[in-house]
């Protein structure tokens, strides 16, 4: 039986970002796990913040459209 060469092993793209990707998911389950009242606050705070952030930026590109 012939081998089909043209079924080649694709090489794995997985960086270092993935990693720490998995590594910043795995502290917030832990936190989330052992304080979820204060991972709550936590994450309420920064998604609050990062709204901030984005109403800034939308303040500023509607100033240099004009």
């Amino acid at each position: 039986m012939a081998r089909n060469s043209s079924m080649l092993p694709m090489p794995s793209r997985r960086g270092p970002g993935r990693l720490i990707v998995g590594l910043i998911l795995l502290a917030l389950l832990v936190l989330a796990l052992r304080d979820p009242v204060g991972t709550a606050h936590t994450v309420r705070a920064a998604f609050a913040g990062l709204g901030r952030v984005l109403d800034s930026f939308g303040v500023f590109v509607q100033q240099v459209k004009q």
